[in-house]
């Protein structure tokens, strides 16, 4: 499990792109980009060429309509960024960025399932489990707290810490990210608010929103079984 940007579906702050912010010969044509939806990963998963140039003119082009899209939606009004004026070397850097934001890795998926588990599990909403009170009482050598300068010294190896299905020889808040949390609670309440960040369906949103919403919907199912049966 590593660590990688952050995807925020709501606020897109993560997903202004600059090519080379020192280079000054682009400005005024700052480019701005946003995710792409799973609508337009699956067109572009499908589209058959041997011409990286031609794939990343589709991927720039399908960015810049959701983002200009927003733009006038918002009021605001803004140049079009002049994709022509792009080298093919800073277009294919940006295509490959926009993709990879765009894209849930298998690390992401991993790490949305252990934060919602962790934020909704009883079992770590109690002080031993809070970072500041466990290495106040002690408890964070005994669970190879990887926090810890020392951590491959006061390793043990016997430890193992079931959260869901998966087995940690180490303390799992150390995965534990409120940025990320903050975005995929943010899209479960937009949802159940009936409110969706793109216009369209449910295919013109982002993989992100898409697998948080249902992560998190499955969670408070299971939560609301383990209540009614208490």
């Amino acid at each position: 499990m590593t660590s990688k940007l952050t995807l925020s579906t709501l606020y897109r702050k993560e997903y202004l792109y600059n090519v080379d912010p020192s280079d000054t010969s682009l400005r005024p044509f700052q480019l701005l980009f946003r995710a792409l939806s799973i609508r337009d990963l699956d067109y572009i998963r499908s589209f058959n060429t041997p011409n990286q140039n031609e794939l990343n003119l589709i991927i720039l082009q399908k960015s810049l309509l959701r983002f200009f899209n927003v733009i006038t939606e918002s009021g605001q009004t803004i140049n079009e960024p002049d994709i022509s004026l792009l080298t093919p070397q800073q277009s294919t850097t940006l295509a490959h960025e926009i993709y990879k934001v765009s894209v849930l890795t298998e690390d992401i998926v991993e790490k949305i399932k252990l934060n919602v588990i962790l934020s909704m599990n009883k079992k770590f909403s109690t002080d031993t489990w809070s970072c500041e009170m466990c290495k106040h009482k002690g408890i964070d050598q005994q669970r190879n707290c990887k926090f810890r300068e020392d951590y491959e010294e006061i390793f043990v190896e016997d430890i193992d810490i079931v959260v869901g299905e998966e087995h940690f020889d180490h303390c799992p808040m150390y995965y534990k990210d409120n940025k990320l949390l903050s975005d995929i609670f943010g899209c479960y309440n937009a949802l159940e608010k009936g409110v969706l960040p793109e216009a369209g369906g449910t295919v013109d949103q982002t993989e992100f929103f898409s697998f948080a919403i249902d992560v998190v919907r499955k969670s408070v199912n299971d939560k609301y079984d383990e209540n009614t049966k208490e």
